[in-house]
């Protein structure tokens, strides 16, 4: 391995980003514990959860490409 490359993959953007993705599968394993305890509140309280965090950080808008936009 070059020592340009040795750069490349230390980079901020990759190491925030691996450390991103540890903290979501830290998260997703302790929904999964809470799901398995089998108690329907907790459950509706993470199905609800999860709508809310889809409906409020969705990256996709509607795209207003065929003229039929408000």
């Amino acid at each position: 391995m070059s020592p340009c490359s040795a750069k490349r993959v230390f980079t901020f953007y990759r190491i925030s980003q691996a450390l991103l993705y540890a903290w979501q599968m830290t998260l997703a394993y302790i929904l999964m514990l809470i799901a398995m305890s089998f108690n329907i509140w907790l459950i509706l309280a993470i199905i609800f959860g999860e709508a809310i965090g889809y409906f409020l950080f969705t990256g996709e808008l509607p795209s207003c490409e065929n003229g039929n936009c408000c």
